[in-house]
């Protein structure tokens, strides 16, 4: 197997998400069910190269402002600000998919239960009560106690 060819994956793969995830408009419906759980559960990571996109446009900023102002470049700084305006894009989008899912995932959640309350579940609601235990407040050397105990034995 070829090094750089392994390198380049990996590169990829730390920077952009697109890998994460399965098409969900092909196959048979079992499938295309299987490939939307699977997105839904691959979806906690877009955070992590949300913050990755984020620390990178920063740091280019960061270093196009040290070569305009520090070295007198402002040609060679562009590159920079070019980079962390791609990198504000790619924020942006990630940041608007990531909303959509939740937004989809919610408004699913919500129809699913709407149509259940209409159809299966009809009648006369039970009640419900959840009895909750007193809050007490956590003493540091009761916790410290417990979790060495717990750790250790």
């Amino acid at each position: 197997m070829d090094t750089t060819t392994t390198f380049r994956q990996m590169l990829y793969r730390y920077w952009f998400f697109g890998w994460l995830f399965r098409d969900v408009n092909r196959a048979s419906l079992l499938e295309r069910a299987a490939a939307w759980r699977h997105n839904q559960h691959q979806a906690r990571w877009l955070p992590t190269y949300l913050k990755r996109w984020a620390v990178l446009t920063l740091c280019c900023y960061g270093l196009a402002a040290l070569i305009e102002h520090g070295v007198g470049a402002p040609v060679l700084s562009a590159v920079f600000y070019v980079q962390a305006a791609v990198g504000v894009t790619v924020n942006v989008v990630t940041s608007v998919m990531l909303l959509g899912l939740i937004v989809l995932c919610v408004g699913v959640t919500l129809g699913c239960s709407r149509l259940l309350s209409a159809t299966v579940l009809k009648g006369m609601p039970s009640a419900f009560a959840l009895e909750l235990p007193p809050f007490r407040r956590p003493k540091v050397g009761q916790v410290l106690v417990r979790s060495v105990l717990d750790r250790t034995l």
